[in-house]
């Protein structure tokens, strides 16, 4: 305070002392929010919630698009932000009614990411949502950035909120369940069948050159495909985008939407930001372009 009154001068700031249901919160989040949209939303088709929107970008081809995970939904599929009239331990009820967000209008198999675009100039906000799920924050998101093995990153599902810690800002970390993340491999490869939300309901993919981290506790879950990886900079004042969430091990507790239907993991394997701007030709939104 003092500082601000020596800058401003003392008759220019007054500070008042306020409870906790007098501070500014968003109305919007995960789960309800409005264009421009933001990394982490609750997205889903046909009132079937599932995944989770990365980053946005600016496309010469697409115009301002958002990303997720090439295997959440089919080509041309309706994605809605999943608007939620209701959440319990056991589960999530979409609301009818759900915003549309945009149509898928492209998918990219070499980094397992997929375009969503509603022809909109202001569809992506250049902002994530960080902690908790229905005590979020929105964080601008700076840039990109590399993903050394041995750093630690956030992970940012709808259905599991921040996950993760780099040890140095405050919001990394804060979610719920929330341990360090830690980049284990820069060239892994995945191999599989993994669940999506259209038709036929089912995707096998082979992708090389994942990221690989584990976690203490979580690092992920059912849901969480396609939300942002991300760590901090400059003594963890700066957000900067590291991936897109792909798939986990189903060897840890969910520690949110806990429905027995879903699994949850330890281990997270994601597409490095760098190879998804480059596959689709794209840069990326931040919170100043």
């Amino acid at each position: 305070v003092s500082v601000i009154r020596s800058l401003f001068g003392a008759d220019n700031v007054t500070v008042q002392f306020v409870n906790n249901n007098q501070i500014p919160h968003f109305w919007s989040n995960r789960v309800a929010d409005s264009n421009p949209w933001s990394g982490g939303d609750s997205i889903g088709v046909s009132q079937v919630g599932g995944c989770t929107l990365g980053f946005g970008i600016h496309s010469t081809s697409y115009g301002d698009t958002g990303l997720t995970a090439e295997h959440c939904f089919a080509v041309a599929a309706n994605v809605q932000n999943e608007i939620i009239d209701g959440s319990s331990s056991t589960g999530w009820t979409p609301a009818t009614g759900a915003p549309t967000i945009g149509h898928v209008v492209n998918q990219f198999d070499t980094s397992g990411s997929e375009v969503i675009s509603n022809l909109s100039s202001s569809f992506s906000s250049g902002y994530v949502w960080a902690g908790a799920i229905f005590s979020p924050v929105l964080l601008p998101v700076y840039g990109y950035t590399s993903n050394p093995v041995g750093y630690d990153v956030c992970t940012d599902g709808s259905y599991d909120g921040e996950l993760g810690s780099n040890s140095a800002p405050s919001y990394c970390g804060s979610g719920t369940g929330s341990g360090q993340i830690s980049i284990t491999s820069d060239s892994a490869c995945l191999s599989g069948s993994i669940p999506t939300n259209t038709s036929p309901y089912s995707r096998n993919v082979n992708l090389c050159g994942l990221v690989k981290a584990t976690s203490t506790t979580i690092a992920g879950g059912w849901g969480d495909s396609g939300g942002p990886v991300f760590r901090f900079t400059n003594n963890g004042a700066n957000l900067y985008a590291t991936g897109l969430i792909q798939a986990g091990t189903n060897d840890a507790t969910c520690v949110n939407n806990n429905n027995p239907a879903r699994s949850c993991g330890k281990t997270v394997w994601y597409s490095a930001i760098s190879a998804v701007l480059s596959d689709t030709g794209s840069t990326l939104s931040t919170w100043n372009n």
